[in-house]
């Protein structure tokens, strides 16, 4: 039996929206590298390295005000 594909995206809890960036991502690992390109080039000042494994998906939500959304069917790419 095929197992399920989870789609992820960011809710932007500031603006009351879905984001671009990290929309139907299939893992949480693409959303944090998504999320982390995201930052950039304010990242070192926000989070004191440019080390994506310093850091972890739950603060690069924390910090921007975004909530994970997951789903079982691709999320409407309009934003």
């Amino acid at each position: 039996m095929a197992r399920k594909k989870t789609y992820y995206a960011l809710w932007d809890e500031q603006y009351g929206r879905r984001m671009a960036t990290g929309c139907n991502c299939t893992t949480k690992t693409e959303v944090k590298e998504q999320l982390w390109d995201y930052y950039e080039p304010d990242r070192k000042e926000i989070f004191l390295t440019n080390n994506i494994r310093k850091v972890t998906l739950q603060l690069l939500l924390e910090i921007g005000e975004f909530t994970l959304e997951q789903s079982d069917v691709p999320f409407d790419d309009e934003y």
